[in-house]
């Protein structure tokens, strides 16, 4: 069984049914991005996901990705420049938060379309006036990005609110939080989730984000590592060291890693990768990651299929090599999470985690068991919630008695031995655990 998660972006590419069920068959979770999204892509998706999981018998979650503090040009026609042409940034090309730029300084970068364009700032008396370093085309909506320069602008716009209560209308799982930089950012979301089951996950894709890493892990469900950004705002050969040391971080507090951006770019276009892609992905694996996100190679790439079944094709391939490591244990459930970690891989026997609230599955995730975790609980959204967590199966239904329907449990999740791991009394946040063979 794959232990590595997959979350494909949806989009154009897979609107039709039998696409999104093809689709389903590998991922594990879907992602909207809001940045392109509304009320009413979120109600199809909602269905079609409903649907997909009656016939698949299958739990797949939803992940709403917030448009977040970002700043977009607003051209609506190309703007063609030739190198060292000057360009008015608000009045020549126009952003979304002109105000945000008020910080800006003569010598400061301005990268536009995911830094495929670099331009310096010249003038900042009259409008902001960017001379450009290359010749290029900057297209509609494109993102603006300024290296090292916090800029002025609000965490939550009134959009992302906006956005918010639309996951919470069609009963999202996951909320990506865009350009998080502390544990106040995260605290502000939480605020406006207003206790709704809404797991945050944040994203890194900044150098502020990189340098509160531990306080954002923390007080996150997860981090998601967010390439595309990461790789614009700090300089693009330090991302892999910081991917791999997110992933690591991530795991030592029990915590879901997603890695995101360009995983399989060129399949937007070709059936299939190239070789520097597929070891990417395998890098990822390697590194420990929960997930790894596919964007525009489903979302509007012309092989969304064939994207997520290489995706598991490599993710399978790659698993079989990976070298298991030993993240630090913090108290008595770490403790017992990692010796039945252990016994399950010395004995070869799945571990069955009979849960209410994911605790026990999410530490035992934590230690990278050789065996698939299958997860039996009857609160869905729990299920949902442990859907990109690194090895967890899940099958919603009641388990209690957990020792007196021990062999009508293992027989529910197709096994005929496995390893019990489960804390009792269930739902007691101070309980004793338990692992019965």
């Amino acid at each position: 069984m794959r232990k590595t998660k997959i979350l494909a972006t949806f989009g154009p590419s897979i609107e039709d049914f039998e696409k999104f069920l093809g689709i389903c068959e590998y991922a594990n979770g879907i992602r909207i991005n809001f940045s392109h999204a509304d009320e009413r892509i979120a109600r199809k998706v909602r269905k079609m996901i409903d649907e997909v999981e009656e016939e698949l018998k299958k739990t797949i979650s939803l992940l709403g990705d917030t448009r977040g503090p970002e700043i977009r040009t607003t051209n609506k026609e190309d703007v063609v420049f030739k190198k060292g042409e000057r360009l008015n940034l608000i009045e020549d090309i126009g952003v979304t938060n002109p105000e945000a730029l008020n910080s800006l300084q003569l010598g400061d970068k301005v990268l536009i379309n995911d830094g495929k364009l670099e331009f310096v700032v010249v003038e900042n008396t009259k409008g902001i006036v960017i001379e450009a370093l290359e010749d290029g085309v900057i297209t509609p909506r494109r993102k603006v990005n300024v290296p090292g320069r916090e800029l002025e602008i609000s965490f939550m716009s009134k959009k992302d609110i906006e956005d918010i209560e639309v996951m919470k209308k069609y009963d999202f799982d996951f909320i990506a939080v865009s350009f998080v930089s502390s544990r106040e950012d995260i605290e502000e979301v939480k605020r406006i989730i207003d206790g709704y089951p809404l797991k945050v996950i944040s994203k890194v894709e900044n150098q502020l984000s990189v340098d509160k890493l531990k306080e954002i892990v923390e007080n996150s469900f997860g981090v998601m590592v967010a390439r595309g950004d990461l790789g614009v705002e700090i300089p693009f050969e330090k991302v892999p060291n910081i991917q791999r040391n997110i992933i690591r971080l991530t795991n030592s507090y029990g915590k879901i890693s997603i890695v995101a951006t360009h995983m399989l770019k060129s399949m937007v276009d070709s059936p299939f990768p190239t070789r520097a892609e597929v070891s990417d992905v395998a890098n990822a694996v390697f590194h420990g990651a929960d997930a790894l996100m596919l964007s525009e190679e489903t979302s509007v790439g012309k092989f969304p299929i064939e994207s997520v079944k290489v995706m598991a094709r490599i993710i399978e391939e790659n698993e079989q090599h990976f070298e298991s490591f030993s993240p630090k244990t913090f108290d008595y459930k770490d403790v017992f999470a990692l010796h039945a970690s252990n016994i399950s891989n010395d004995l070869g026997v799945n571990i069955i985690a009979p849960t209410m609230h994911g605790t026990t599955p999410l530490k035992l995730a934590k230690y990278r068991p050789k065996n698939p975790i299958m997860v039996v609980t009857p609160n869905k959204k729990t299920a949902k919630h442990l859907s990109l967590t690194f090895g967890c199966e899940a099958v919603v239904r009641e388990y209690e008695p957990v020792l007196e329907r021990a062999e009508e449990i293992k027989k529910a999740v197709g096994l005929k031995k496995a390893l019990f791991v489960f804390g009792y009394p269930a739902g007691n946040k101070e309980t004793n655990s338990i692992m019965y063979l």
